[in-house]
Parts: C-alpha cells; sequence; structure tokens
C-alpha cells in the first residue's frame, strides 16, 4: 500500500488521500456555509466570528437589547472547507507532505470545537428568550461559560496536539495523548450538556402546558440542538476510538472511516443547522408570551 511519509520517515497517510472525494467534501461544505450565511442574513441575525476566536466571550451585536439572537456558525463551517482543501493538495504535494497535512489535520480536528461553542450559546439564548432561568440547573450567565469553558480546554487539546503530532521533535505518541484528552473533555462536555438540556426542557414543556397550553418556537429550536449535538458526539466517539487504536489501527490505515464518521456527520450538522435555522429569538414580556407562543410555533 503507498503511503506518504515525512523526510524522518514519520507517516503522515497509510494510503494516497482521494483528491476528487476531498473537493467533493470542501464544495458541500462550501454550499452548506453560504445556506447557513444566507439564513443568518434573511433572518437578520448575523454576527461577528464565533466568539473563541473573537475574545472567548459572548459578544453579539444586538439590533436591540430586547431582542436575542442564535450565534452565527459559518465559521467552523469554513474551517471545515479548508481542512478538506488542504487534504485535497496532499496528492499533489507529496514532496513537501507537511504543511498540507498540518492544516488539514488541525481544522478537521477543532471545528466541531468551535460549533459546539454556538451550541452552547444557542441554548442560554433560548432559556432567556422564554423566561425559563428558574428551571434550569445552571443559570444562564454561568451556563455558556461554564461549557465554553470545557470546550476552550477540548479546543486548545486538539489543536496543539493535532500540531505537536507533525512535529520532528516531538513525541508522536504523547500528541496523540493530548489529541485524545481533547476529545474526552468534548465528550464528557456535550454528555452534561445533554443532560442540563434535557431537564430544563422537560421543566418548562410542563410550565408551558400547564399555563398556556402552547409549545412555542423554542421546542424546535431545542429539537435542532439535540440532534446537532448527537452528531458531533458520534463523531467525537469516532476519533477517540480513531486515536486508541492508534497509528497501526483500522482506522487510520483507511480512508473510508473518516469520511463516513466524520465527514458525512459534520455535512449532517450543517444541514441541519441550515434547515432549522434558531433564527431570532425575542424575549416577550409576560403578557405577550403565550401570543409568541402560538405565532412561532415550529
Amino acid at each position: 500500500m503507498a503511503v506518504i511519509t515525512s523526510p524522518n520517515g514519520y507517516i503522515f497517510y497509510h494510503y494516497i488521500p482521494t483528491q476528487p472525494g476531498a473537493i467533493v467534501v470542501a464544495v458541500l461544505f462550501a454550499l452548506g456555509t453560504l445556506a447557513v450565511l444566507y439564513r443568518s442574513i434573511t433572518t437578520r441575525t448575523a454576527f461577528a466570528i464565533p466568539f473563541i476566536i473573537g475574545g472567548l466571550r459572548e459578544s453579539p451585536l444586538y439590533p436591540q437589547p430586547a431582542q436575542i439572537s442564535s450565534v452565527s456558525s459559518d465559521t467552523p463551517f469554513a474551517v471545515e472547507v479548508l481542512g478538506y482543501i488542504a487534504r485535497a493538495l496532499a496528492k499533489t504535494t507529496t514532496s513537501t507532505p507537511l504543511p498540507p497535512f498540518i492544516m488539514q489535520n488541525i481544522l478537521l480536528l477543532i471545528a466541531p470545537a468551535l460549533f459546539a461553542a454556538s451550541i452552547y450559546m444557542t441554548l442560554g439564548r433560548v432559556i432567556r428568550s422564554v423566561r425559563g432561568e428558574a428551571y434550569s440547573l445552571i443559570r444562564p450567565a454561568y451556563l455558556t461559560r461554564f461549557f465554553v469553558l470545557l470546550d476552550v480546554v477540548s479546543f486548545f487539546a486538539q489543536g496543539t496536539g493535532g500540531g505537536f503530532q507533525a512535529s520532528r521533535n516531538f513525541n508522536k505518541t504523547t500528541a496523540e495523548y493530548i489529541i485524545l484528552g481533547g476529545l474526552v473533555v468534548q465528550i464528557l462536555g456535550f454528555g452534561l450538556f445533554a443532560v442540563t438540556a434535557g431537564i430544563w426542557h422537560v421543566r418548562m414543556r410542563k410550565v408551558r402546558t400547564a399555563t398556556t397550553g402552547a409549545s412555542g418556537r423554542w421546542v424546535g429550536v431545542m429539537k435542532m440542538l439535540y440532534v446537532v449535538s448527537g452528531l458531533i458526539m458520534v463523531r467525537s466517539v469516532f476519533r477517540v476510538v480513531e486515536y486508541v487504536m492508534g497509528t497501526d489501527g483500522y482506522l487510520l490505515r483507511h480512508e473510508w472511516p473518516l469520511y463516513v464518521f466524520d465527514a458525512v456527520l459534520m455535512m449532517g450538522t450543517v444541514g441541519v443547522f441550515a434547515w432549522w435555522y434558531p433564527g431570532r429569538l425575542d424575549v416577550a414580556s409576560s403578557g405577550e408570551e403565550h401570543k409568541a407562543d402560538v405565532g412561532n410555533d415550529a
């Protein structure tokens, strides 16, 4: 089997990456990015780059103080595009494989962590939009910060490990352990997030059913969050198994698992988010909540 190696003999790929496949996936992610961008513009919820890059804090540009908007998630999708472009270049840069390998290795690892930040921020805004703070295990003001802190740890661990993996002077096994640690943190964070969101959802449904009998648009947003979280969770588990098996394992020696358990799942995340885009969530006054719920049912 053909391989692509570094000058010191480190194997970057145990196969020659398929160029057409990487190009097709990059194009699909680009289309998904445009779809999300279109939804954010038409719903007037266009934000700055997600806050991990813009300062590690929530920094939305509110149209009005009373309006709460969802997070624009164009950045992680664009990262996927660049990652697969770098993968497509691997076949044509076999003489200098290090730059595209580092680029695709890091970008494809960290993209889900960037998207996770948007998911966490969206839940906080959903809770505030229906004035459901009292039913959340964690106050919305701290909820986003707590989960984003876990996400930041995961983000830097995966990014650092991915960079060290291609370093000539760094132990490759240690680099894999660093990446593995970041992925485990991401999975634990998503699991705790799912429990927090689920408990709040159940409590809020009981209150709304008893008082208004209406579900409200927020229920549709919650379903979207569950689906995209599940897709990212499965992808993260795949990555954990991949690194546990090691460089001699089946997953790293064959290309198809990457496309099936990473590319397809992340493209599904793009599609679900674009289709059920959160849009704008307005904080209604107590006298308008019933009217808003019925009018925005999803």
